[in-house]
């Protein structure tokens, strides 16, 4: 099933008599382009970087606790200015030329000199939370919120602040990333205007709009992660790592995008109203699809996919809709299992079906929770309460019974799970 032409330059296939195995190629160790300068990068980056300087408010906190002060968000409750006196200590060291354009600004110092201005009303909660987390002992805080550029214009940010290990004691350091994620959030308020107007179900808007956060949060993550690599470890990595990571970032960007733009599409269906674009593709070109959206985490945990029995087979059935499914189910069989492992894909067809069958080696589940998987309402198990996984199966089950098809699944605990997709050949 899988040829040479079925995962082309982004994965390598090995052939064996009756199994197929899907293998992520590493990334050249070498280029003619190099970063030339930790400068370059900071100042080209693609979403907005700060560094800032918090000794000052370690001291004031020391100097608190000095004074009796034990229990802080008691005392931040209690006196909201000790809030923005302490942000106020906040020394901004550096912005990027992103974060200029992002805030409307003409220059650096406008961003530098007094970032409070640039804060919404509702955002001074997230930095007492930020204050909190830091105080409390931990090292990264994330949040979304509304900002405000300098031409007093609203936008809506995802931010990521991060203290260095070795900035554990003095909050010296602090790196900030933060993405303009105001097009997404008009988005999801065009959305639930739409699900108003058309009178759907809270329900199914809730659950799609819980879909999106889980299918966009992870690449987002990983933008985040490997940008802050560079940053922290720019003068020591060697040059063909700097410019994997690079590529790593262009590659999670550009299959976010696509993934975003599959996610509008479905932003405008109601539940039992959807209509299906149905026609015939080959499930080699299905699973291009998903294993390119789904390589950098299968590398993450360095884990592989295979497909038993590889067959020519044709589905007929909504290409988007279809590629949803076992975008999802992979997901979930990648996050519930163990690192170095696999996720078998077994696909075979009879007169009037096509089946799909999926099977990871991970946690397994018991009766009761393969009992309530389905169940609206009941999707916050413990084996499901990772970032929506149970929700986005419940839209699985929804597209698939739309074909007139349908999602079995048979598990043991602490040995694996295997989820079996039949779909109409017609």
């Amino acid at each position: 099933m899988f040829n040479k032409d079925y995962l082309q330059h982004q994965t390598h296939v090995r052939m064996s008599n009756e199994k197929t195995t899907i293998t992520r190629n590493k990334l050249p160790e070498s280029s003619q382009i190099t970063l030339e300068t930790y400068d370059d990068f900071f100042k080209h980056a693609g979403v907005a970087l700060w560094i800032e300087d918090g000794s000052q408010v370690k001291a004031e906190i020391e100097i608190l606790k000095q004074k009796g002060v034990r229990d802080f968000r008691e005392y931040l409750g209690e006196n909201p200015g000790e809030t923005l006196r302490l942000i106020d200590a906040i020394k901004v060291i550096d912005v990027n030329e992103y974060t200029v354009t992002l805030f409307k600004a003409y220059n650096k110092r406008q961003v530098k000199t007094g970032m409070r201005k640039f804060f919404h009303e509702d955002s001074f909660e997230h930095l007492k939370e930020e204050l909190l987390c830091f105080i409390e002992g931990k090292l990264v805080y994330e949040y979304e919120s509304d900002k405000r550029t300098l031409e007093g214009d609203v936008i809506s940010t995802r931010v990521r602040t991060k203290i260095p290990q070795k900035n554990r004691g003095d909050w010296k350091i602090w790196y900030v990333t933060e993405i303009d994620v105001t097009e997404e959030r008009k988005m999801q308020r065009r959305f639930s205007e739409q699900i108003d107007q058309y009178g759907l179900l809270d329900s199914f808007r809730n659950k799609l709009i819980s879909v999106m956060s889980h299918d966009l949060r992870n690449p987002f993550c990983s933008i985040l992660g490997f940008s802050e690599l560079l940053i922290e470890r720019f003068d020591t990595l060697e040059e063909s790592k700097k410019l994997d990571y690079v590529k790593y970032i262009n590659q999670t960007a550009q299959q976010t995008n696509q993934l975003l733009n599959n996610l509008l599409n479905w932003a405008r269906m109601r539940e039992d109203h959807l209509i299906l674009h149905c026609s015939s593709f080959s499930f080699n070109s299905l699973m291009i699809q998903c294993e390119s959206q789904l390589g950098p985490t299968l590398a993450t945990k360095s884990m592989s996919v295979t497909v038993k029995n590889p067959l020519d087979i044709n589905l007929w059935a909504d290409y988007n809709a279809i590629c949803f499914v076992l975008r999802n189910i992979i997901g979930n069989a990648i996050k519930f299992s163990s690192d170095n492992s696999t996720v078998d894909l077994e696909v075979t067809e009879d007169e009037e079906n096509s089946m799909i069958s999926i099977t990871d080696h991970g946690v397994g589940m018991d009766d009761e929770e393969m009992e309530k998987l389905f169940r609206v309402g009941t999707v916050n198990l413990d084996y499901f309460n990772k970032q929506g996984a149970g929700v986005g199966l419940i839209l699985c089950r929804d597209f698939v019974k739309l074909h007139g098809g349908t999602i079995l699944v048979e598990s043991t605990k602490h040995a694996g799970t295997t989820f079996n997709i039949k779909l109409p050949r017609s």
